[in-house]
């Protein structure tokens, strides 16, 4: 409950400075900012925030930090945005980071968190006047050796019964705030 309140604390301080910048009349633009994100999905460590830092017009550094079913999350990586300023805005990223997990109810012992490389696109839709978006995006984890080795030992159990298998591809959504 505390992680909510904080989390909307922080959407309601960056929308009010978003709208502030909107309005002080300059066209703002995507890439000169920092951004800071709240959602789900690898790129934000599971349920939790991403910032992105712009390096050039197109190229920005990822981070992400969150909640992901059994532990924290994380991921670093980069983007690269194909038309920053238009209102709908193409970019690929590629990360490094929590890209599986492994949940058993009733049996925590099973659960883990597992780390590699994903990439992936997406899109960014934009309202004018400001540099705040909302980012959808789909990503495919190249999951490591041990995963698919844990995950084969779960379906082989016959103590455990598997209800829902790894997907191939993960989905991200988000909304984001300049900072």
């Amino acid at each position: 409950m505390r992680i909510a309140l904080l989390l909307l604390g922080v959407v309601a301080f960056l929308n009010v400075r978003g709208q502030e910048a909107a309005a002080s009349g300059s066209k703002p633009s995507v890439s000169d900012a920092a951004h800071l994100g709240i959602g789900g999905g690898l790129d934000h460590g599971g349920l939790g925030i991403r910032l992105d830092l712009p390096f050039t017009r197109h190229l920005a550094g990822v981070v992400g930090a969150g909640y992901a079913l059994v532990g924290p999350g994380w991921n670093a990586g980069v983007q690269y945005r194909f038309a920053p300023d238009s209102k709908v805005g193409m970019y690929a990223t590629a990360l490094y980071g929590y890209n599986g997990v492994i949940k058993v109810e009733n049996a925590s012992q099973f659960d883990d968190i597992y780390y590699g490389f994903s990439v992936g696109a997406g899109a960014e839709f934009r309202v004018t006047h400001s540099t705040n978006f909302f980012r959808l995006a789909v990503l495919v984890p190249f999951r490591n050796a041990q995963f698919w080795s844990d995950w084969s030992g779960l379906e082989n159990s016959s103590l455990i019964e598997v209800k829902q298998g790894p997907l191939p591809v993960a989905f991200s959504i988000g909304y984001h705030f300049s900072l």
